[in-house]
């Protein structure tokens, strides 16, 4: 064969490539147009194995929804749509959905994390780790250290979103801040069951131990002030009974006041 042939045979070769790439792809499109969805495949990231939002909860969303699903054909499902009115829910943070030739709905769900619940002035909300402020849950009820008492808000009750970047919202980030320290510590974290805020100088701690409240003060150098409560709870509670003090106050340096 010569070498004009040899070329002429390559170009038919690669012709004939592009054809049938071509055409498959022509009958792959035509069968996902006729394809319609059928069906749902919801998979939701378990945060510490504590779900916030069902596979229930997102089916229960998209069938409520305006969004026209299931029996559509795949080719008209609205993949963007669906993502947007997942996101609109506070608790989702991501949302990646995609169809396949099969007519299913594949949708992956990764909920927000909260690390401390607020309740005050007769309503409640979350915090997630990331700063956002969400509303509980109806169908769950996630156990992360609470806050209760007079907290001061930078926003109203019924907002969600980040944090505001305002003077105002100095003390609820510092309580953020408490509450990513609880969180990395596996010891306080499991300690502390509540913090009430009677003003922002006068923090007060429920623990998990005895019938004491622990008298905090403001919220600085609070290391060092657990620090101290480690030690007298190591040292000195086991030999008077956990039980014996009403208050234990951490607010005065190199010492712990307890009556």
């Amino acid at each position: 064969m010569g070498k004009k042939a040899k070329i002429s045979f390559s170009l038919l070769a690669m012709l004939a490539a592009l054809t049938y790439f071509v055409m498959s792809s022509n009958i792959i499109s035509e069968k996902e147009g006729e394809h319609r969805c059928n069906d749902f495949n919801i998979t939701v990231n378990e945060a510490n194995e504590r779900l916030l939002v069902t596979q229930e909860d997102v089916k229960s969303i998209l069938l409520n929804s305006s969004l026209n699903i299931l029996s559509e054909p795949i080719k008209n499902v609205d993949v963007h749509a669906i993502e947007e009115l997942l996101l609109s829910k506070s608790y989702i943070k991501n949302a990646e959905v995609y169809t396949d030739i099969n007519g299913t709905l594949n949708i992956r769900i990764e909920q927000r994390k909260p690390i401390i619940r607020i309740n005050t002035k007769g309503s409640g909300f979350y915090i997630g780790e990331d700063g956002f402020v969400f509303p509980l849950s109806k169908s769950f009820t996630d156990y992360v250290p609470i806050v209760t008492g007079n907290v001061p808000l930078p926003f109203s009750i019924g907002y969600k979103g980040e944090i505001p970047d305002a003077e105002s919202a100095s003390f609820i980030k510092t309580i953020l801040d408490f509450a990513r320290f609880l969180q990395n510590d596996s010891y306080w974290n499991s300690m502390i069951e509540q913090v009430h805020v009677v003003n922002e100088n006068d923090v007060e701690l429920i623990t998990r131990v005895g019938s004491h409240v622990v008298k905090l003060g403001n919220f600085d150098s609070y290391k060092y002030k657990l620090h101290k409560l480690d030690v007298f709870y190591r040292n000195g509670m086991p030999s008077v009974g956990w039980n014996t003090y009403k208050t234990i106050n951490l607010e005065y340096s190199n010492q712990v006041v307890c009556k």
